[in-house]
This record gives C-alpha cells, sequence and structure tokens, in this order.
C-alpha cells in the first residue's frame, strides 16, 4: 500500500503530543461505544421487511381476498401447494401452454391451467380414487383439475426456465449450471438433461433467470456469487476493462457481507442454442433475479440492494437497470460501491428502495390495457408487492416510474408469467414458504389499442438506433470504429457517450492515446481522458496527466467537473501513484474547489485531497461536518479522513471524534454503529 492518503514526515512539530493527549481522553470512551457496537444486529429492521416469514408456518398461499390490486383488475388464487410439492421459485409456460414449475430445492413439476391449450393426454378422465392397495395409506386428495406432475427431479433450485429451439433451457443454481432437457420418447417427461455450461462460485446470489433475446441468443443473468467459468477468455465480450477501481484502501470491507466477490460480480452472458459462446455483457450488479426484454429489444432487470447498509454512502437502493452493451453498474464489495452518478458506470433508470428483487416480465401481448402491456412487471418478495414500472423514451434510454400493481401480506412472489390466454399468472414461494399459483385478469371492459407513435418516441427510437449501431462495435476490434465512434464522445446524451468510449476503448490504445490528448472539445476531451485512464499503460500516465492539467476546473459543470476528477483517481489506481512533484501541484491547483454547492463533486474532491496530502484538507472537511450536510455526506467525510494521520490540530480531532460519537445514532440500518465503529478504530490507529 502506498504512502498516498496519509501526510508526509514534514507535518507541523508537535503531532505526537497531540495524539498522547488524545489518546488519555479518547480511550476510556472510545472502547466501551467499540464494544456495544457489536450488539449493533439487534436494532429493529424496516417495518414490514421480513413478512414473507408469516408464509413460513402457513399451510396455504394467501387468500386473493386479502390482496389489493388496481381498479379494473382481478387477482385469482388458483392452487395452493401441497406439502410434497416444495416451495416454488420460477416458472415457465411451454408451447402447449402447461405450466413447468421449478421446486427450491429440486426437480420440476408440470402444472396444466384449465382452459389454456393442453395436451389432452394429462387431463384425468375422472377424478381419482383409492384402490384395494391404497386403503390402508392416506386417503386420496379430492380432484384436482389443476393437474400436476414431476417431469423431472435432479436438478436442483432451477431459478430461471426457457422454452426455445425445441428444448426447455434451466439455469440450476445449486447444480452450478446452464441445462437444456428434452423429452425425446414423448412420455411427459424429461429423459434427457445435458449441462452445457458449468458456472463455478457460490450458490446465494447464483444463476438467475434467462431469457430469449432479438437476436435469437439465450441471456443469463447472473448474482455476484457466481464466477466467471475457467474457460472464459472475453474476446468477444462488450463489459470489459473492470476494475474496483477504489482511491483510497479499506481493510475492513473482508469482514463485510460478500467478502469474497468480486468485479464483474452480477453479470449477464449471452450466449448460443449450444451453449458453446460465452459472452459477457454487462456487470457491477448485486443479484439481479429477472431479465427481460421490451417491446423496443432493449434489455431490462432489477436489481437488489444490501439493506444493512442502509444509510450509508455507498448503500444503493433496489433499482431498475437498462442493461446495455458494455454496462457498468457500479456494484462492488464493501464499501466499494458506485454511486449511481459515478463517471465510468450507468446509473439506475428508477430506484425503488429496500427490497428483495426476484422476477420481472413486460406486458407486450397481455390483454391488459395499453399502458400495462409496455409496462415492465417487477417483482419484490420482501414486502410482496408486484409493482408496473411505466418506462418512457428519453433519448438513448428511458426515463421510468413505477406503481404497485399487486401487493399483499404474506405475498412472497417469485416469478411471473403472461399466458396464451393473456392473463398474469404469478407464483408465491421461496426460502421453504408456502406457495401458490395465482391469475389476474382485466375485467374492466374492452382492451384499447395501441396509441400512434409521438414525435418525441420516434425520435428517441432514432436515438437508441444510433446507440445500438455504437454498440455493434462493442466485440470486435475494428479500423473504422473510431471515426464512427469519436463525435459521439462530444454528445449531451450519456448512453450514446457509454457507447461511444465502450467502442472506442475496446480499440487497441496506441490507435487513438493522441487523438484523445489532442481533442479540446468538452465533454468530448474529458470522456476521452477518462478511457485512456481506464484503457492506457503508466508510461502514458505524465502525458495524460499534463493534458488533465490543462483543463479548466473552475469552468466546468458540475457534471463535467465529475468526469475530470475521476479521471484522476482511475489514472492513480490503474497506472502508479504520482510523485512528489505531481502530488504537490495536484493538490494545490484541487485545494480552491473544496468545497463546492455539489455533493457529488465534494465526495470525490475529499478523496483525492487526502490521496494527495493537501494540508488544508482537514480544515475544510471538519467544517463540512460542523455545516448543514446530510448524514450520509457526513458519514463519507468522517470515512475518509479516518486516513489522515498528521495534521490535526486538537480542536479539530475533538471535533472529528464528537461526530463519530454522534454517528452512531444517525438513521439507517444495522450496519451503520457497525460502520462508525470500525471508522474509529482506524482514525484511533492514526493518532
Amino acid at each position: 500500500m502506498s504512502d498516498h492518503g496519509r501526510r508526509s514526515a514534514s507535518d507541523a512539530p508537535g503531532t505526537a503530543l497531540l495524539a498522547a493527549a488524545l489518546l488519555s481522553t479518547l480511550i476510556a470512551a472510545t472502547l466501551p461505544r467499540l464494544a456495544a457496537a457489536q450488539g449493533a444486529d439487534e436494532r429493529p429492521k424496516p417495518e414490514n421487511y421480513d413478512q414473507w416469514r408469516d408464509a413460513l408456518a402457513a399451510d396455504a398461499a394467501t387468500d386473493a381476498a386479502l390482496l389489493e390490486t388496481l381498479p379494473g383488475f382481478e387477482v385469482e388464487l388458483l392452487r395452493s401447494a401441497q406439502a410434497d410439492e416444495g416451495s416454488w421459485i420460477s416458472m415457465a409456460f411451454d408451447p402447449q401452454g402447461r405450466l413447468t414449475i421449478s421446486r427450491e430445492d429440486q426437480g420440476l413439476l408440470r402444472l396444466i391451467v384449465p382452459g389454456i391449450t393442453i395436451d389432452p393426454r394429462d387431463v384425468p378422465a375422472h377424478p381419482p380414487t383409492a384402490s384395494d392397495e391404497d386403503e390402508e395409506q392416506a386417503p386420496p386428495r379430492p380432484f384436482d383439475p389443476f393437474l400436476l406432475r414431476s417431469v423431472e427431479d435432479t436438478l436442483k433450485e432451477c431459478r430461471g426456465l426457457l422454452y426455445a429451439y425445441g428444448a426447455l433451457y434451466a439455469n440450476a443454481n445449486n447444480s452450478k449450471g446452464l441445462y437444456r432437457l428434452a423429452d425425446r420418447n414423448n412420455d411427459g417427461r424429461f429423459e434427457e438433461v445435458e449441462l452445457l455450461h458449468a458456472t463455478p462460485g457460490g450458490v446465494g446470489h447464483g444463476r438467475n433467470d434467462l431469457t430469449l433475446g432479438p437476436d435469437g441468443a439465450i441471456y443469463s443473468i447472473h448474482g455476484n456469487d457466481v464466477r466467471l467459468p475457467e474457460d472464459f477468455d472475453g474476446a468477444r465480450s462488450p463489459y470489459r476493462h473492470y476494475e474496483v477501481d477504489a482511491l483510497l484502501p479499506c481493510e475492513w470491507n473482508k469482514y463485510l457481507f460478500n467478502a469474497g466477490a468480486t468485479v464483474p460480480a452480477g453479470h449477464v452472458i449471452r450466449t448460443d442454442p449450444q451453449g458453446k459462446t460465452w459472452d459477457l455483457i454487462a456487470g457491477g450488479f448485486r443479484n439481479p433475479y429477472g431479465i427481460a426484454f421490451n417491446a423496443d429489444g432493449e434489455m431490462f432487470t432489477y436489481d437488489a440492494d444490501m439493506e444493512w447498509d442502509a444509510g450509508a454512502p455507498w448503500y444503493r437502493p433496489t433499482r431498475v437497470h437498462h442493461v446495455v452493451s458494455g454496462g457498468e453498474y457500479g456494484w462492488r464489495q464493501g464499501t466499494g460501491k458506485w454511486p449511481a452518478w459515478m463517471p465510468g458506470g450507468l446509473p439506475a433508470n428508477l430506484d425503488i428502495g429496500l427490497g428483495s428483487p426476484t422476477a420481472v416480465q413486460f406486458g407486450t401481448g397481455a390483454a391488459f390495457p395499453a399502458k400495462y402491456r409496455r409496462a415492465l412487471f417487477i417483482l419484490e418478495w420482501a414486502y410482496g408487492r408486484i409493482l408496473a414500472v411505466r418506462l418512457t423514451p428519453n433519448g438513448a434510454s428511458y426515463a421510468a416510474e413505477a406503481e404497485t400493481f399487486v401487493k399483499g401480506r404474506p405475498l412472497n412472489v417469485t416469478d411471473l408469467a403472461f399466458g396464451p390466454d393473456g392473463h398474469m399468472y404469478f407464483i408465491t414461494g421461496g426460502r421453504k414458504t408456502q406457495s401458490g399459483l395465482y391469475r389476474v385478469k382485466y375485467t374492466a371492459g374492452d382492451i384499447d389499442a395501441d396509441q400512434a407513435e409521438s414525435p418525441a418516441e420516434a425520435a428517441a427510437r432514432q436515438t437508441r438506433a444510433e446507440r445500438r449501431r455504437l454498440e455493434a462495435l462493442h466485440a470486435d476490434a475494428s479500423p473504422e470504429a473510431i471515426d464512427i465512434a469519436w463525435d459521439y464522445l462530444n454528445s449531451d446524451d450519456l448512453w450514446l457517450r457509454y457507447a461511444a468510449r465502450v467502442a472506442i476503448e475496446r480499440q487497441p490504445s496506441d490507435s487513438w492515446r493522441d487523438k484523445a490528448l489532442a481533442e479540446q472539445r468538452v465533454p468530448a476531451a474529458l470522456v476521452a481522458q477518462l478511457a485512456l485512464a481506464r484503457t492506457g499503460d503508466a508510461a502514458l500516465q505524465a502525458r495524460l496527466l499534463a493534458r488533465w492539467r490543462q483543463t479548466s476546473l473552475e469552468k466546468l459543470s458540475a457534471e463535467h467537473r465529475l468526469i475530470a476528477l475521476r479521471t484522476l483517481e482511475v489514472c492513480f489506481v490503474r497506472m502508479n501513484p504520482p510523485d512528489e512533484a505531481t502530488t504537490r501541484t495536484l493538490a494545490a491547483a484541487l485545494a480552491p474547489l473544496y468545497p463546492s454547492e455539489d455533493e457529488r463533486v465534494d465526495r470525490l474532491l475529499c478523496e483525492l485531497l487526502v490521496y494527495l496530502n493537501s494540508p488544508e484538507v482537514i480544515e475544510k472537511t471538519v467544517a463540512l461536518l460542523d455545516g448543514p450536510r446530510s448524514e450520509t455526506e457526513k458519514l463519507h467525510y468522517l470515512f475518509t479522513l479516518r486516513h489522515v494521520k498528521t495534521g490535526w490540530t486538537l480542536e479539530q480531532r475533538k471535533t472529528y471524534f464528537r461526530w463519530l460519537r454522534q454517528a452512531r445514532g444517525f438513521a439507517g440500518a444495522q450496519y451503520i454503529p457497525r460502520f462508525v465503529h470500525y471508522i474509529e478504530q482506524d482514525a484511533l490507529a492514526n493518532l
């Protein structure tokens, strides 16, 4: 670890005396608080977050009469799982209109929904009766028109099911692989189970949903416990050049959740029907469970939060993401998570808040009003909700807003699908809870027709087409890619700039580095410099820093200033720490800009000034602690200042530790006292 982030030996005299004085007054008061922090996990969780537990002891699924839905819609409970039928986690309609349902533990079930096209062989001629041999066994069940039978009993926890190319594809989480199943002898069971591609790693945030893309490829989405296969080469993968990119170290990340998870973290894979190709499309997710394409051919998911982090600067709520080629979505383990605004990544289209995401599905083709045919339905398991997310085309992406479509307690929703009849079907289950199958119908009259495309929608469609043209350059090196993509670096549209940068980063850096350093337009020059920092080698650092210093930061907008500051961070992380002269020069250049009127800019400036040993960072940041800043922002400053060993006055130390004491009561989840405990330990060690 370098010495950056710590003051040099040239600090003012008396530092050791100040430290000794502080130790005598702080240790006695601090250590009891540190011990008390170990009981922080006993804090009550947010209201209703654990309501799914109500389904653990239930012997039937929640009555549909207890569920709430929107006017004009009706929810029916079609079937409750019996005790020996397991807990249900995913489902898919087969070409005959039958439901295939995955048990959480092991195996697949087939369920007949009356009124949907079915195979006549699956319908019993009359209600079953007990034979003489059965009389001494348990009495037979009442006649069940929803015939359910086992069709496969070896695969474990199939979280994703997809019928395509005459077969059933299964993402079997606890069997750790992508499988293809076939019924070759037409006996109703999948006797052929073929492993197409093993997927190593853990199973908690594991192998999740599958979907068929508009390009005919199969898309698989994985949580951050899944690792890339050993034979992965990434030659044609759009998602590349990924690193943690944390400027300041945090040794106690190893004690936090998902300690073994690293980039690419949760990710999307594109493969062919044989499972041979394995292209990494996007990454930086936590545990995105569902994946779906809309009628425009655009991919979306709903990613999970780490609810224990709520209130911390690195907390990221559950959120809806537009998943694009080469997309970086910023999840990093522990305190390293990128905020949504971090240059180099892509923001969420919609933050939902606390929750536990499961499946997603578009209403395309549903027997619903047009508004809901275009909606993305997302399932939130912990609070028992199905949300309808309205997506409005906005440049090369979408704006989004959500409304509650169905909710109940408990309603531990795990998957949904639209049947051949156009109705919505969803199941509940997971974590060994009671399962049920439900149907949602629209009952308020005729279905309206799709509206004509508006001029704004037409313009957005053209902008998305431009983005896709750039994305076509992501897989392979191409001499013309630089000329095609370059001017888009100067676009006002973030998503176009992003697609252009990924296309350029795909090319050898020596073919465009001179062009990047010569670029004068803003933001093109800033984005090109960020690309060089991400892909260039250390030999280029001096030229990059020289060009960076020509930028008039004080004249930049907040958005553009963020790009410039992040470029500096990535440059130091991926290339080399600056030499002493460069350190002094950069610290002197950045200090007058801090603080600014933008919290995001101040967060990066604080990190850089601490890293560069600025003599002004303590005074300015302590003043921010006493100012009208949010608790989350103040926690970031406490977290960052813990690296500074020397240069403190006694009053500054007192103010810092006073705010650490107050931080134990900051609003948030059960990890907040633990974070403060670790920050305080580091600060005491640096006295």
